[in-house]
């Protein structure tokens, strides 16, 4: 996409974007979703919605959603669990895009259609107007395979937030 062209769409985002673009119950529902799924299975997900990115990071960097989502992971310690199975799900309102990022372990474990599944689900929800709805069925569906791939056993400490991040 034109850099020019998707920075105006990252501005304009910013300027009409006064409402949250998930509602508060629906994050409840999401960060509920998260916390459940982690008490069957020892792998971490960690959501970010980004409304939009500054137009001069765009203009600037030339930064695409996939390299902010690599930023974001970082940023998160999404990369730090202590059994490398962290994944993060990373929605660019601005962009209509959405990135699943899993760590060494949980990519190496769970087959990437899952991840491509989660991302296509919470695609054709978000151009229906329900971005929540389609974030918390992905969750679901995650949690499923990471649960299968990485059952729980005993205590398993909460290592990152349940609570989506929307910037």
């Amino acid at each position: 996409m034109n850099r020019l062209l998707r920075t105006f769409r990252h501005l304009m985002s910013r300027l009409l974007f006064w409402r949250e673009p998930v509602p508060g119950a629906v994050l409840a529902g999401i960060e509920e979703e998260i916390a459940q799924g982690e008490l069957r299975h020892t792998a971490e997900i960690r959501i970010v919605i980004e409304r939009a990115l500054s137009p001069l990071t765009i203009l600037q960097r030339g930064i695409s959603p996939r390299e902010r989502a690599l930023e974001v992971f970082a940023e998160l310690h999404v990369w730090d669990t202590a059994a490398n199975n962290g994944v993060l799900v990373y929605v660019s309102v601005a962009d209509h895009q959405v990135e699943i990022l899993a760590d060494r372990a949980a990519s190496a474990s769970v087959d990437s259609g899952v991840w491509e599944d989660a991302c296509a689900q919470i695609s054709r929800a978000a151009a229906e107007g329900r971005l929540g709805d389609g974030i918390l069925a992905a969750v679901r569906d995650m949690n499923g395979a990471l649960a299968a791939a990485f059952p729980g056993a005993g205590a398993n400490p909460n290592e990152l937030r349940d609570r989506p991040l929307v910037r």
